[in-house]
């Protein structure tokens, strides 16, 4: 019965850029909350990468399907892949998951104040910034993020916000996901020592950038 199938992915989010794999499993019940007749088959289709196209359910009422990540490479980057069945009365049992096919990554800013900016003496500036894949999509988990300030004026800088960022396992984008911001806050107001040079660094690390990526900003 459809109230009882259900189709589950450990992650929702994968950097695909090396290819790879990843098992997804279906649960089946009967209309009692019995695991589903051992040896039903369930089927399996999907709009990105390669999946098996079916496997029959044990007797725990369970069954799983790996899905390569491979072409054809999904719409917009998110897959929709999807497991089905027949249930009661000859009626199609059916579930769907979308998993992010995460891709190369790419660091931007979201307005032109990293480039070459000023802050004033004793003021502060804040800074957006995005991170994403080429397709928009937020990066996949085990993804790092980090801004440093370095040059002659570093060390008169305290920043604050979002400088130190660990990606979670997810497909929204937003706050937190995909953009980011943080303040330089002047600490020194008549310092007397005139403009001084900062450079911001920001690093990406993780699964989609096979090493460190890097963008830098002057100021």
């Amino acid at each position: 019965t459809q109230s009882q199938f259900s189709f589950i992915s450990p992650k929702k989010n994968f950097s695909t850029i090396s290819g790879g794999n990843v098992v997804l499993n279906v649960v089946a019940g009967d209309k009692y909350g019995n695991p589903a007749k051992e040896g039903t088959p369930v089927s399996f289709t999907t709009n990105g990468g390669i999946i098996e196209a079916s496997n029959t359910l044990n007797t725990s009422g369970q069954t799983s399907a790996t899905l390569q990540f491979a072409n054809p490479l999904p719409p917009n980057g998110i897959a929709t892949v999807e497991a089905r069945t027949v249930g009661e009365g000859g009626i199609t049992v059916r579930d769907t998951i979308a998993l992010v096919f995460s891709r190369e990554a790419i660091i931007s800013e979201l307005n032109s104040s990293l480039t070459n900016f000023e802050i004033d003496d004793g003021g502060s500036k804040t800074f957006q910034y995005s991170v994403t894949d080429i397709n928009g999509n937020p990066l996949a988990l085990g993804t790092t993020i980090s801004v440093t300030a370095t040059g002659s004026g570093a060390g008169t800088l305290q920043l604050f916000g979002d400088l130190k960022i660990n990606v979670p396992d997810t497909k929204l984008k937003g706050s937190g996901t995909t953009q980011f911001s943080f303040t330089a806050l002047d600490t020194t107001k008549n310092d007397g020592k005139g403009p001084q040079s900062t450079k911001f660094t920001i690093t990406v690390d993780g699964p989609n950038t096979n090493g460190s990526k890097l963008q830098s900003y002057d100021g």
